[in-house]
């Protein structure tokens, strides 16, 4: 049976319509889960969300309620999965508890570039074995949370940044990726496979009812 997803995504420059678009189309390619969308994070507030496995966040917002901000806590401690892509931690930059949960907090970019992608230490426990690989978009740079598993970097003045981690909250889990500025990120069969990798793993923690 499909797990159930809620896509919170908007956006027309950032995330840009194109980059929406390629990331419908990739978890299109994904008859492991069915999407359901909306524009904004305060929509859950009157959702009920007790059939949803996992929430994926690919927008740039500036506000988010207490309320909205409870229940997508609530529904992550309750065994929920969430998958927040590139802006999502970008998003809501006065709300310290958001960054909380999503286990870092962005602090800056750099240029659209090219750059490798490594999978490091604690991959493969949820990846397995994996090829590095390379891709061209805007690489941002975040704070993290001490209590965050780090699964694939990128080198930085010889120093590790991290492009994806995960972390537990109470009963369920939240996963991170950076990527996703342009929307060629989409198409490239690596970044599928850790999307699917990811929301197969976010979505086994919860049991809908």
């Amino acid at each position: 049976m499909a797990k159930n997803c809620l896509l919170i995504s908007d956006g027309f420059i950032h995330p840009s319509v194109l980059a929406r678009r390629e990331l419908y189309a990739a978890l299109d390619k994904m008859p492991a889960f069915t999407f359901r969308h909306a524009k904004s994070l305060e929509k859950i507030v009157e959702m009920n969300l007790d059939d949803v496995n996992a929430i994926v966040l690919y927008f740039h917002h500036d506000q988010l309620s207490a309320e909205a901000l409870t229940k997508l806590e609530s529904f992550v401690a309750d065994g929920g999965g969430l998958l927040a892509l590139h802006s999502a931690s970008a998003s809501f930059k006065q709300n310290d508890a958001y960054f909380k949960l999503l286990g870092g907090r962005f602090i800056t970019h750099g240029r659209i570039h090219k750059f490798g992608v490594l999978f490091f230490d604690d991959a493969d426990a949820l990846f397995g074995k994996r090829t590095n690989f390379t891709v061209t978009d805007e690489l941002y740079r975040h704070r993290v949370e001490p209590d965050v598993k780090i699964h694939l970097v990128t080198q930085v003045e010889d120093e590790d940044e991290p492009v994806m981690w995960t972390r537990l909250h109470k009963k369920g889990c939240v996963a991170y990726l950076a990527l996703g500025h342009r929307s060629g990120v989409w198409r490239q069969p690596a970044v599928r496979d850790i999307l699917q990798t990811s929301l197969d793993w976010l979505c086994a923690g919860r049991q809908t009812r």
